[in-house]
């Protein structure tokens, strides 16, 4: 595994809901510097995203109820190995440079970064 620089953490019900997330993530100038961590009530409900392991630094699949979103995104943020963590949202698609840029942004004086929407 190549050390992620990212980790970007997905709660969801199935994959079939984080596709279009994922696929965004797979079009990232640096997807091979990004951590995955998918959470899901049971991993048999994601494994697909398992797929495209060898496009990211890491994939990582996570079992964790879903009555709630803190408790797994909590997992997902405990199970990260990059030193930034993004808690990433099933109805969000970012464009292709913004892990890049983001990165760019918290190596510079910011000490903080968000995404900005469109």
């Amino acid at each position: 595994m190549t050390e992620p620089k990212l980790s970007v953490v997905l709660a969801t019900d199935e994959y079939a809901t984080i596709r279009a997330v994922v696929d965004r993530l797979r079009s990232q100038t640096i997807r091979e510097e990004i951590e995955l961590i998918l959470v899901a009530p049971t991993a048999s409900l994601i494994r697909e995203g398992l797929m495209h392991r060898h496009e990211f630094a890491n994939i990582q699949i996570l079992e964790h109820d879903l009555s709630s979103l803190g408790a797994p995104r909590a997992a997902g943020i405990r199970a990260a190995h990059a030193p930034l963590i993004l808690i990433g949202e099933t109805h969000t698609y970012a464009n292709a440079e913004f892990a890049e840029a983001i990165l760019a942004a918290i190596a510079g004086p910011c000490t903080t970064v968000t995404p900005s929407f469109a």
